[in-house]
C-alpha cells in the first residue's frame, strides 16, 4: 500500500521522454503545492510609489523602457519566455538542449541533472533572493534569453514571486510559459544591457 504521506516530486513526471504524447501533467494538484519550498501565499513587495507604470530613463545598467510601479511595490520588469519550439520538451529534451555532450541518463539521473543546472544557474544571476513577477510583455526588457537562464526562473515562480531558493518545477515552467520578473531599484545597476527580443512576438499565453 502506497504511503499517503509520501511526496511526489513534480519534475519526476517530466523526467519521460518528450517524444511522449499528450501533455504532462501531475497525478494531482496537490504534487504542486507539495513541492514548493515556501508557502503558496508567501508574497515579496517593496515599498514605493503609488503610482501607474510610466516611462523611465536607462538605469546605470543600461535597462531603460518601463518601469512598474504599483500600490505596494514598483521596479524594473525583465521579461523571461520559453520558445515555442521548447515547450513540447521534457527533462531529456532540455538536458540536450542545455548540457550538450551530456550522456543518456534514466529518468532519474537525468532529474537529477536537470535540477542540479538550474540551482547552479539560480547563483549566478545578478537578482535580488525574491523578486514580485507579474504577467509577462514582450514591452519589457530581455535581459537572459538563453534555456538555462529562462528554465530557472520558470521553474522557481508562482503567479505572484519568484524566489532564489525554490525547489524548481518543470511543470509549474510548463504551464506558465512566460513571465516578467519585477527588480527593485537597488538591483537596477547589477543587470547587464537589456537585449531584444529575438523573434518579436510574446512566447506567453
Amino acid at each position: 500500500m502506497t504511503d499517503p504521506n509520501i511526496e511526489r516530486n513534480p519534475m519526476a513526471a517530466c523526467a519521460e521522454s518528450d517524444e511522449a504524447a499528450g501533455t504532462c501533467l501531475p497525478d494531482s494538484a496537490d504534487s504542486l503545492v507539495h513541492n514548493m519550498s515556501s508557502p503558496p501565499k508567501s508574497i515579496v513587495s517593496f515599498g514605493g510609489l503609488n503610482s501607474i507604470a510610466g516611462q523611465r530613463g536607462p538605469f546605470s545598467g543600461g535597462v531603460g523602457g518601463v518601469s512598474y510601479k504599483g500600490r505596494s511595490f514598483f521596479g524594473t520588469p525583465i521579461h523571461f519566455a520559453l520558445l515555442d519550439e521548447w515547450r513540447r520538451l521534457r527533462t531529456p529534451g532540455f538536458l540536450r538542449l542545455i548540457d550538450k555532450g551530456s550522456k543518456r541518463r534514466s529518468p532519474a539521473a537525468g532529474e537529477a541533472r536537470l535540477h542540479q543546472l538550474i540551482e547552479q544557474r539560480a547563483k549566478t544571476l545578478p537578482l535580488p533572493e525574491g523578486c514580485v513577477t507579474i504577467p509577462g510583455s514582450i514591452s519589457h526588457p530581455v535581459l537572459w534569453s538563453d534555456a538555462l537562464s529562462v528554465l530557472t526562473i520558470l521553474t522557481k515562480c508562482t503567479t505572484t514571486v519568484w524566489l532564489r531558493h525554490k525547489t524548481p518545477s518543470l511543470l509549474a515552467a510548463l504551464d506558465q510559459r512566460s513571465v516578467s520578473l519585477l527588480v527593485p531599484p537597488a538591483f537596477a545597476h547589477r543587470l547587464p544591457t537589456a537585449q531584444a527580443n529575438p523573434n518579436g512576438e510574446d512566447h506567453g499565453h
